[in-house]
């Protein structure tokens, strides 16, 4: 039987929420299993999954800002704090960017502020 990357994510979940204080002999097994079963490719979006149930049953806001630069400290706690609530927060440099900030929260966008997207908007009209 072939199971979906949701439902690997989803047993992975259960199994590593039930804290036995051996996480790393569960994930080893888990990854045998996963070749057991041929479906070692699906790895990338099984973690997807994962994120997204570890994201939503902690209670918390994964928050992934996008800039052409370094955000320096003071404009990262600002963001954080306009977002609430615990926030899973991961930042990546795209100098494509050109100036300004994307973010996406829960993997949607929910500011795009980037010179890239002014510039484009402009000359697509």
């Amino acid at each position: 039987m072939k199971y979906k990357p949701k439902q690997y994510a989803e047993a992975l979940y259960g199994v590593l929420d039930e804290k036995s204080g051996d996480e790393k002999k569960l994930i080893k097994q888990f990854v045998l299993t996963l070749k057991k079963n041929r479906d070692s490719a699906k790895l990338p979006l099984i973690l997807k999954h994962f994120e997204k149930i570890f994201t939503e049953k902690n209670g918390l806001i994964k928050v992934e800002v996008e800039s052409a630069q370094e955000l320096s400290p003071k404009v990262r706690k600002e963001i954080e704090s306009a977002v609430g609530g615990k926030a899973l927060f991961e930042e990546k440099i795209n100098p494509k960017l050109l100036a300004g900030v994307r973010i996406l929260l829960n993997d949607s966008i929910f500011i795009d502020s980037s010179a890239l997207r002014h510039i484009t908007n402009v000359f697509s009209k």
